[in-house]
């Protein structure tokens, strides 16, 4: 219930952007697409008091060429605060760079880096809601089973800055990839510029 209304603005934004995307736009550059994925996994803490805990999350890309593109990402996980229960939400915008045209069209490893929010909350007594900055980086690969449905791995280091600290976090996460779009992966009709 906490979450609820957070859940409900993650949603519209989603469903605001999916719509609002001009299909004009993207048909005159058929490089560009829409990444949506769902993940699930470990996010490991280095956070004094709190536990490794489950994770799962939801993404939304925009591929501006067949190499360069952005992502948003909500992740939710469930951890323990000292024997209570605890939540914890990452909220990331990242830039993505596709390695493209170095291993078969189906098989795409990634990288990525950006900047974010962390909230942690929990069920002890008198505790209150904390949000720090966090910056991350990953690395990932993209495995196609069809021209637009992959399974999708990522290992994401999560730097959290809490109270003028830092913490060393990792996210795993494996899931689904669903490419809305325009062209197969690793094909382009533009020229290829060497980024």
């Amino acid at each position: 219930m906490k979450h609820l209304f957070t859940l409900r603005v993650m949603i519209a934004m989603t469903y605001l952007l999916i719509v609002r995307v001009p299909t004009e736009a993207l048909a005159e550059h058929p490089d560009q697409s829409i990444d949506l994925s769902s993940s699930i996994g470990l996010f490991a803490l280095d956070k004094e008091g709190y536990d490794n805990g489950l994770a799962w999350g939801l993404g939304i890309g925009l591929n501006l060429s067949e190499k360069i593109g952005t992502e948003f990402s909500f992740h939710a996980v469930d951890s323990e605060y000292k024997g209570y229960d605890a939540q914890i939400l990452l909220y990331k915008l990242d830039l993505v760079y596709h390695l493209t045209g170095r291993l078969p069209e189906s098989i795409i490893p990634y990288v990525s880096a950006g900047i974010g929010m962390a909230t942690f909350n929990n069920d002890q007594p008198e505790f209150k809601k904390d949000s720090d900055l966090l910056l991350n980086a990953a690395l990932g690969l993209k495995y196609f089973l069809t021209s637009n449905i992959a399974i999708r791995t990522d290992v994401r280091y999560v730097l959290d800055f809490p109270g003028g600290d830092m913490t060393h976090n990792f996210l795993y996460t494996a899931g689904i990839n669903l490419r809305l779009g325009l062209t197969a992966p690793g094909k382009s009709t533009r020229q290829d510029t060497g980024f």
